[in-house]
């Protein structure tokens, strides 16, 4: 993938918005990436967790967990083109921070929507895996 390139600033009109819109996006960039990564993972794995233990008592369960898990793929996904078309916008009108904000949601070592979606892809398919493989041993799944 192509390194992105800041276009020049349409106008350089800075309102309030503009300015706190500026701060938010320098204060998230400047934020170290494992602390962010940390925080990720945790949310995404306590998430699972829960939703595992309660489609354990449901009588569908591994399909809800199925919809659920597409459902949260399909959200990142989207989530992270709304981001970049938002964090271009703001390059493109001349907010201060929008071009540092955009090379650290593309930083490789920063967890993204895309790789949120991307786990949110695996634990689909492990539960797909999962309730195949077990019910075929003659154990069930809710």
């Amino acid at each position: 993938m192509s390194e992105w390139k800041r276009p020049e600033p349409a106008n350089q009109n800075h309102n309030v918005a503009d300015r706190l819109t500026s701060a938010a996006l320098v204060d998230w960039s400047r934020r170290p990436h494992q602390q962010a990564n940390r925080a990720v993972a945790t949310f995404a794995l306590l998430a699972m967790t829960w939703l595992t233990a309660f489609a354990w008592q449901m009588p569908e369960g591994t399909s809800f967990l199925r919809h659920i898990g597409l459902i949260f793929v399909c959200t990142h996904a989207l989530w992270h083109a709304v981001l970049l078309r938002a964090l271009r916008r703001l390059c493109v009108r001349g907010v201060a921070g929008a071009d540092e904000a955009m090379a650290a949601y593309l930083d490789p070592r920063r967890i993204s929507n895309l790789d949120m979606a991307a786990v949110w892809l695996a634990f689909t398919l492990l539960v797909r895996i999962l309730s195949t493989t077990l019910s075929a041993g003659g154990a069930t799944l809710p």
